[in-house]
């Protein structure tokens, strides 16, 4: 408690980015963070540390390159003039003891020069996937994730096609972004839960229906918008299940430019129809887009079951983060990317898991 009051005391601390040289505020909370981890308060505004982060965390660039312990032809996230040293994915599952890159710290030369360094000997794997993601030689970033095609940032999900940010319990999708828990899924974005449906915007447990923006626990419903528990709509009128039925039997859906006019519709629908300020569902106290079940979250997205956390992407399960992009069951984390899993106090790290009070490491487990 002496502790809380003491940076509760504190003021908030406006700073000049030193990247883009525009102001933010460092909150007193923010300052109780930093010191619970021991480090200091950041110099970057929080757009200017997500950019950092992205630019980084290449996972939708593939390219061809020879892997650099058994030759083969490969696909990599890096390229083949990359000054690092790359090893196929089963290489690098099969490597040696990393240790024995190990080698003196001289403190006559800066940090970073020396991790410079040792970054570019160190093997690095052409793609981040964990041992138990299997088919997807063509994706990236994929975790317990069974058969994926050029598919980016997967975990714990099956037949994924030509999607990015596919999170867990996932069945059979095609050209999907950022869902959750659905299954015989096509053009999905910001959905979960839904079941043999295509071209939905902002919907949850729909079954049976196409061409949906922000609607909930419908069945058979077409081109509708802001529907809630509703059976057999068409263009957001109610018909009885048989006059449903002819209405989509009379759109030849297989037609390409069938569906190109439909495109068009529902996109005019979606720019007249009402929209939330926020997709927040179950939450307290948060601020962002796409959160569920959360409490006490500011600048969050895509953020599921996660408590005290600030200025993060796609995190779950977890408490007391700042600045993540991509982790689950983490707590005490600053300044992480790409994947963190079950890991405690990992700071300025890079694919970590199972990690405690780690610093300045990457894809360390």
């Amino acid at each position: 408690m002496l502790q809380k009051r003491s940076f509760l005391n504190m003021k908030s601390e406006t700073k000049t980015c030193q990247n883009c040289r525009n102001d933010f505020t460092i909150e007193p909370d923010d300052f109780g963070f930093y010191e619970k981890i021991k480090v200091p308060p950041p110099t970057f505004c929080f757009h200017c540390r997500l950019q950092r982060k992205l630019a980084y965390l290449n996972f939708r660039t593939l390219f061809k390159r020879k892997c650099a312990n058994c030759k083969k032809d490969i696909i990599s996230m890096y390229r083949q003039d990359s000054r690092f040293t790359i090893f196929c994915v089963d290489c690098y599952r099969n490597r040696e003891d990393c240790i024995q890159y190990g080698r003196n710290y001289y403190f006559s030369r800066t940090f970073f020069e020396q991790f410079l360094d040792l970054y570019k000997n160190v093997p690095i794997p052409s793609l981040k996937q964990n041992i138990t993601s299997k088919k997807c030689e063509y994706s990236n970033h994929t975790y317990h994730q069974n058969r994926a095609y050029l598919s980016f940032m997967v975990s714990r999900s099956e037949d994924v096609f030509y999607s990015q940010q596919v999170l867990m319990g996932n069945k059979i999708i095609l050209d999907s972004q950022n869902i959750h828990m659905n299954e015989r899924g096509y053009e999905l974005v910001d959905s979960s839960r839904s079941y043999n449906s295509r071209f939905l915007i902002r919907s949850r447990a729909c079954v049976d229906s196409a061409f949906l923006f922000n609607c909930s626990n419908c069945q058979s419903c077409f081109m509708s918008s802001n529907l809630r528990g509703q059976k057999h709509v068409f263009r957001n009128k109610q018909f009885s299940k048989e006059e449903y039925e002819n209405k989509v039997k009379s759109i030849n859906l297989g037609s390409f430019n069938e569906i190109q006019k439909l495109k068009e519709e529902f996109k005019n629908l979606i720019q007249s129809s009402l929209h939330k300020y926020s997709n927040i569902i179950k939450s307290v106290n948060c601020t962002g887009d796409n959160i569920r079940s959360s409490k006490n979250c500011k600048m969050v997205f895509n953020t599921y079951n996660t408590e005290d956390s600030k200025y993060s992407l796609r995190i779950l399960n977890s408490r007391d983060c700042y600045d993540i992009l991509g982790a689950a069951q983490v707590e005490l984390m600053c300044e992480y990317l790409a994947g963190g899993y079950s890991s405690y106090k990992s700071v300025f790290s890079m694919f970590a898991n199972n990690t405690r009070e780690s610093f300045y490491t990457d894809f360390c487990h």
